[in-house]
């Protein structure tokens, strides 16, 4: 017969520590790692868009007392672009427009006057007029085919000559 009931409750003891760690780790295991691995991928992406779409200044890229235009250049890459979104301040406020292709859209033309948005084609480059007069820096971001937005670059805009 068993004399020391307290050494087997001790084993016991020790084993269901033992499963429920086990337990614990497995269901970390299956719930962080990918909510973490997904974190890292659009990290990824966003870092790999960091140098696809910017602003650049042809002599079009500047600030006037109605409307700011804008040229912004598309990279030769094969990132998928859904969208630019282009953020321009002014001295005491801003706004947002979510540039789509092939649409119009309210306070937004191409340079040349047409009102269908076009997204610059990789290694193309496009000008764009917005009725916001003022502007002092503009930023912009992409969406991408996830839709998830990446914000890229900022620049400086200088007044119309």
């Amino acid at each position: 017969m068993i004399k020391n009931k307290k050494a087997i409750s001790a084993v016991v003891t020790t084993t269901l520590l033992i499963l429920i760690s086990v337990m614990a780790i497995g269901l970390i295991a299956g719930v962080i790692i990918p909510l973490i691995r997904n974190s890292l991928d659009d990290s990824a992406n966003c870092f790999a868009l960091r140098e696809s779409v910017k602003v650049i200044d042809l002599g079009y890229t500047c600030a006037g007392l109605l409307k700011t235009d804008i040229t912004i250049q598309r990279a030769m890459n094969d990132l998928e672009i859904r969208g630019i979104m282009v953020g321009i301040t002014a001295e005491a406020s801003s706004r947002t427009y979510e540039l789509f292709g092939e649409q119009t859209m309210d306070g937004v033309t191409m340079y040349n006057g047409d009102e269908e948005i076009r997204i610059p084609s990789k290694g193309g480059a496009e000008t764009y007029s917005f009725e916001f007069g003022g502007g002092k820096k503009v930023t912009l971001g992409v969406m991408t085919g996830n839709s998830k937005i990446c914000e890229l670059d900022s620049f400086n805009i200088v007044p119309c000559s």
